[in-house]
């Protein structure tokens, strides 16, 4: 896809229709071509390019494991999760329903994808898949208004990184911490971790890397009648991340209101 292209699309929902056989097995299934990274990076540009290189990387898997299909419609949302100098995070989450046709007749599917994470610099990208962790079981009295964390390894490396929550009240008294778990985050993976506090009020979060570095940061957490960031279609609202970069480095910030 020339660039040209790449940048008069701006379609949030794809429509993908496969024609086939009335009975039977699709006529013919090919992959679709990815779009190529754009060599001026700006926010829209980013967010255009990850949705589109998302949508087309979940197509193509998605004929590759199921010959069958006939139809297949995604809607994605993308949005910047981080931006530092040229450099971009974009968030892509996806719904998609499919429809299927084969010897027992039609069948229907629909479904939400994991967030995937895009770090985007002037002609290169990283794309991490997450899986979503949920922290604590909900009880009657929570709600899905409970922060979480997004925990993403960009580097090419294998990491171990503990995360310790504890409110800022008792910073200094280990006893009071509410939340300790380690995770061995993938090269180009990550982890969405739901319900990480427990309620509203200030929190100091620790993020420890398995290369002895270590960053601790105030974290804010709403009350029920805060705005709402980073929901998507997660059961929990996401407002925090914590990212090892390419080179690396650890970095703790808080996910901007999408």
């Amino acid at each position: 896809m020339n660039r040209r292209a790449f940048l008069a699309t701006s379609a949030i929902g794809t429509k993908i229709a496969l024609s086939g056989c009335l009975f039977g097995r699709p006529s013919s299934i090919e992959s679709k071509e990815h779009p190529e990274a754009p060599d001026e990076l700006d926010e829209e540009s980013a967010i255009r390019f990850a949705k589109m290189y998302e949508e087309v990387t979940r197509y193509n898997e998605y004929i590759q494991n199921d010959s069958n299909i006939i139809d297949l419609d995604y809607d994605c949302y993308a949005a910047i999760e981080r931006q530092s100098g040229n450099a971009f995070c974009v968030v892509v989450q996806c719904a998609f329903s499919v429809e299927s046709r084969d010897e027992s007749g039609r069948s229907t599917g629909e479904g939400i994808t994991n967030p995937t994470l895009y770090y985007l610099t002037r002609g290169e990208f990283i794309r991490a898949e997450t899986k979503r962790i949920r922290a604590r079981t909900p009880t009657e009295s929570s709600n899905d208004r409970y922060r979480g964390i997004r925990l993403v390894n960009f580097s090419q490396k294998e990491q171990t990184v503990e995360i310790e929550i504890a409110p800022a009240s008792s910073r200094t008294d280990s006893r009071k911490t509410q939340f300790s778990e380690t995770y061995t985050v993938r090269p180009h993976n990550g982890f969405t971790i739901e319900r990480a506090a427990i309620s509203d009020g200030i929190y100091f979060v620790t993020v420890t890397s398995d290369n002895s570095l270590s960053v601790t940061h105030e974290w804010e957490v709403p009350g029920q009648d805060g705005p709402d960031l980073g929901r998507m279609w997660s059961s929990t609202e996401i407002n925090l991340g914590a990212y090892i970069l390419p080179n690396g480095e650890l970095e703790v910030r808080d996910i901007p209101e999408q």
